[in-house]
């Protein structure tokens, strides 16, 4: 990606094995890679959060990169990146967008492991600015959903 995207659409897989990740019981920040065609993410590959905080997450280079070449092996690339807040605020942090790679999106999430609303951002970084993306999730799960915008 080399421009501001549109609008980013989850499809029902990607979405669901986001929302999975996010219920795990692991109270650290999951992360993982999107991938997909253009703004449409059609795979979620999970990646192991390697820092023993739960208030940042630290990736492995080597299973990133396995990752990536599995996303690659289905015809698809990588868009961005998925990780959760489950501890703070569903907004960026700094080390948030200091790490964000130019181009790619960066989904945050801040699901409710007991309750009915979960809420996702979407942003992407260019010229060292991060914008909101607008966003958008399969029909079926809108009522548990709530789309935020920077």
């Amino acid at each position: 990606m080399t421009s501001a995207l549109a609008n980013l659409r989850l499809s029902d897989a990607a979405y669901s094995a986001l929302i999975a990740e996010c219920k795990t019981p692991d109270p650290r920040e999951r992360v993982g890679l999107l991938a997909g065609r253009d703004a449409n993410v059609e795979r979620f590959f999970p990646l192991t959060n390697h820092d023993q905080g739960r208030n940042r997450f630290v990736i492995c280079p080597q299973e990133m990169s396995r990752q990536t070449s599995a996303a690659q092996a289905l015809g698809l690339s990588i868009i961005g990146r998925f990780h959760t807040h489950p501890n703070g605020p569903r907004i960026p942090s700094p080390a948030d967008l200091a790490s964000l790679p130019a181009g790619w999106v960066e989904l945050i999430a801040q699901v409710k492991r007991d309750g009915p609303r979960n809420r996702l951002i979407a942003l992407s970084a260019f010229d060292g600015q991060s914008r909101g993306v607008p966003l958008t999730i399969p029909q079926h799960v809108s009522g548990e959903h709530v789309a935020v915008s920077l």
